[in-house]
């Protein structure tokens, strides 16, 4: 996942992207919930209740949800392009003035005229 998501990111944002998020970032002590941070979660312990909201997290599984967000969080603070709903690029007019429009979502074209002319 580490090499896919800056890919596939990339893809949708237009631009190269990388996303670098603290080392000491709590992603396991953080509920994924409600962003209480446990003091103390020793390695060993895999499962916990998070003591404010009590819900149940798996610390995997909460760590990735917190690095997954987080990652967002900066991306968003960041200033990158606007991106359609569909995930294709808004880019800006070309000189001509026309505007490159995506290509993902359904086109609607009209054949041209065989032998017109």
């Amino acid at each position: 996942m580490l090499h896919t998501l800056p890919r596939k990111l990339s893809r949708v944002l237009c631009r190269p992207v990388r996303v670098e998020i603290g080392r000491f970032f709590p992603s396991s002590k953080t509920c994924s919930i409600c962003g209480h941070v446990v003091d103390e979660l020793t390695l060993d312990i895999r499962e916990w209740d998070c003591p404010k909201c009590e819900t149940r997290h798996d610390r995997d599984g909460n760590a990735a949800l917190n690095i997954r967000n987080e990652g967002i969080r900066i991306l968003s603070m960041d200033g990158g392009n606007p991106v359609l709903a569909d995930g294709g690029c808004v880019r800006p007019p070309t000189r001509k003035g026309k505007g490159q429009r995506s290509m993902k979502s359904e086109a609607h074209t009209v054949p041209d005229r065989v032998g017109a002319g």
